[in-house]
């Protein structure tokens, strides 16, 4: 949306009007999927200070990175919203990254003009509180890294990744958020990849000597998921089982990281054995859906942008519980099995979900539950619904004869 103290104009032309008039250039760079460019434009932008401000002392202009792509690759914008504060002859003067409120956004913006830019401000954070916080650290990296100053940004992130770990703090920042924005930067300046590699190289080597604990655990695992090889999760997890040296409750532990590689080699036993009550998983999966459609950051999204939310997230959910439904049936487990799948047809008998559970019968190798499924399928779902009657056919037209 474009609030009337932007300019409806090419960004050149922006930069040629700031030079004749001596004003700065304010350039939202923002896609039309960014949640957060739209929450910029609700609760900043449309702010009457912000307002004022802009239109006394700047040509403020908002740019959809996706359609003027010489723009976003002239300042080397590859995260929304990014708020560019430029000179009149196109110099920047300072970049905020992601959403702020209105007087953030103000008093960052006059500290760019005063020379004070936002590296700047951070190195000041990160100096007054004795340098010992992984938080601070990690947005220094992520406003190295929205830059293009790739190796600085690395030497921070990999400083929160290493003293962050004492910190209870950011225990779970640490082998989250910083993981991805690690992986992030690893897509541009590989170095970022490897260096996470040679510490999942040493972690590793750690486990397999018999010190295991929960932290290393997770941290393997979260390495690995971020990486995209789980695989070395389950390889870890099979050789501390084989030498004696993992615990049940260490296997348990292991299991939330070593659950997909599992299902994907058909190893539906060992599954069971780690979830000996899958009812009350899927009873937790259920609360976790009916937690986020509570959840305050759904509170401000419009009617269908909430449905559509709420949407994603139940089939996220069903997919979850699938996997169960999958394992113990292809583990033969029919009675549990019968119970999780009503379990999940209790939860949402559409058809998505009967199209999910024809194919989970299907992989489990039980084409008798899957071609029941399918009767079932058909005699609960409304003929009048054709795209979810659609989605039966194509799961019936994929089960191995």
């Amino acid at each position: 949306m474009s609030e009337d103290q932007f300019r409806d104009m090419p960004f050149k032309d922006a930069l040629e009007l700031a030079a004749r008039e001596n004003r700065v250039v304010i350039a939202d760079f923002y896609t039309t999927w960014c949640e957060s460019c739209k929450k910029l434009d609700k609760i900043t932008w449309r702010n009457g200070k912000v307002k004022a401000w802009l239109k006394t002392n700047a040509v403020a202009v908002k740019i959809d990175a996706e359609r003027n792509e010489d723009a976003a690759r002239r300042y080397s914008v590859r995260l929304y919203p990014t708020i560019l504060i430029l000179r009149r002859d196109g110099k920047e003067l300072d970049r905020l990254v992601g959403c702020r409120d209105a007087d953030t956004f103000l008093s960052e913006v006059k500290d760019a003009l005063a020379g004070r830019d936002e590296l700047t401000r951070l190195r000041d954070k990160i100096k007054n509180s004795g340098e010992e916080e992984p938080d601070l650290r990690m947005e220094l990296g992520n406003a190295l890294a929205a830059r293009g100053r790739n190796p600085e940004a690395l030497k921070e992130y990999l400083w929160a990744f290493d003293k962050g770990r004492a910190n209870p703090a950011f225990k779970g920042v640490r082998v989250s958020f910083l993981l991805d924005y690690i992986v992030g930067l690893g897509n541009v300046y590989p170095s970022a990849i490897g260096a996470l590699k040679t510490r999942r190289a040493l972690l590793k080597r750690k486990l397999l000597t018999g010190a295991v604990d929960d932290d290393s655990i997770s941290e393997l695992g979260s390495l690995n998921y971020y990486l995209k090889e789980p695989v070395e999760s389950l390889v870890v997890y099979d050789s501390l089982v084989k030498s004696g040296k993992l615990s049940k409750q260490g296997k348990q532990r292991f299991g939330f990281h070593v659950f997909n590689p599992m299902l994907g080699k058909r190893r539906y036993g060992d599954i069971v054995s780690l979830y000996p009550d899958p009812l009350d998983v899927i009873s937790r999966k259920k609360g976790e859906y009916i937690k986020q459609f509570d959840a305050d950051y759904m509170k401000d999204k419009s009617r269908s942008e909430r449905k559509r939310l709420m949407n994603n997230s139940k089939h996220y959910q069903i997919i979850q519980m699938g996997k169960y439904y999958e394992a113990f049936l292809g583990a033969r487990k029919k009675e549990l099995a019968e119970k999780i799948l009503e379990a999940i047809l209790a939860f949402d008998s559409s058809g998505f979900t009967f199209n999910l559970l024809i194919g989970c019968a299907n992989r489990a190798g039980d084409r008798k539950t899957a071609d029941a499924l399918v009767k079932r399928a058909r005699s609960q779902v409304g003929w009048w619904k054709w795209d979810q009657r659609k989605l039966i056919s194509r799961a019936e037209s994929a089960i191995t004869r």
